[in-house]
């Protein structure tokens, strides 16, 4: 699969079934064989202590969190490739020009979630409420935009 990516014409399109992960949605809880309190960790359906590996059961009226973990989850359809719990993974940029296989831009959100506005650095959109819909914007841009600091 590896090497399909990598053999891949940009231009092509394609979805990866599944999702790379560093993390995973976690709870605190108790682990009967580790016998004292651990973070439980959501995989595959079930929640798994940190620690052994064990099934655990979440504390009720803990809130849930996200928690790091020392390796990628990854989807099955990769895990032969790969490896179960990968420490790291080979990226092949998809462009040439990293700003199209790493765009970076600054972007504003409105309260409810929105795009408002983004640019990057040379270049921007505005949501125009006229004309209901994102539109060119001139500046300025980063840290000299008045939303910047907001």
């Amino acid at each position: 699969m590896i090497d399909k990516f990598s053999n891949m014409d940009h231009t092509e399109q394609f979805t990866l079934r599944g999702l790379v992960r560093a993390g995973c949605r976690a709870k605190k809880a108790f682990c009967s064989r580790c016998k004292k309190d651990v973070v439980g960790l959501f995989m595959n359906g079930r929640c798994l202590c940190a620690h052994c590996g064990g099934e655990v059961s979440p504390r009720a009226g803990e809130r849930e969190f996200t928690q790091s973990l020392p390796y990628f989850v990854v989807p099955d359809d990769i895990k032969e490739t790969i490896g179960e719990k990968p420490a790291s993974l080979k990226v092949v940029p998809a462009f040439k020009n990293i700003n199209k296989t790493i765009p970076n831009s600054y972007a504003f959100y409105t309260e409810g979630g929105t795009l408002f506005c983004t640019c990057d650095g040379v270049t921007g959109k505005r949501f125009d409420r006229t004309k209901k819909q994102m539109g060119p914007y001139a500046g300025p841009f980063g840290d000299r935009c008045g939303h910047y600091a907001e």
